[in-house]
């Protein structure tokens, strides 16, 4: 008689509690939209274009992908641009130090704020903050 084979069932998604959510990182263009378009953390600046910049210090240090929580308003020039000064440039740790910033409370303080924004509210801001950059973009181009 042939030997007969038994497999457990298939655990269907979600059946593992909430491991699986906690260990996923957060991810939201709404919520990089918003940061992008508020004023650079470093100058206070809203005139010139900005970035969302992804903090990577820490954990995030070696490589990981940073999560979306993460990330404070940069003016562009500032975040990659040539200017010797700029933070890709220069290293993280090295530019935060230079301007007497810590960059992880302010994310943690911005992704707070947003956490406790109604959902309604986060989806309708971030929409129009998309458009906003969407139109700014355009007017350059030309």
């Amino acid at each position: 008689m042939p030997a007969r084979i038994i497999s457990t069932p298939v655990k269907q998604k979600g059946e593992y509690g909430n491991q699986d959510e906690e260990r996923k990182p957060f991810r939201s263009s709404a919520y990089l939209a918003l940061v992008g378009s508020l004023p650079c953390c470093v100058t206070g600046c809203t005139d010139a274009k900005r970035d969302a910049h992804h903090v990577r210090l820490g954990a995030y240090q070696a490589g990981k992908r940073v999560p979306d929580s993460l990330t404070v308003p940069l003016l562009h020039t500032l975040h990659i641009d040539q200017y010797a000064g700029a933070l890709h440039k220069v290293g993280e740790r090295k530019f935060w130090t230079l301007h007497g910033i810590d960059p992880v409370k302010l994310a943690d303080g911005l992704h707070e704020i947003w956490e406790a924004m109604p959902k309604h509210l986060q989806t309708d801001m971030a929409l129009k903050f998309m458009a906003l950059r969407r139109a700014i973009a355009a007017s350059r181009r030309t």
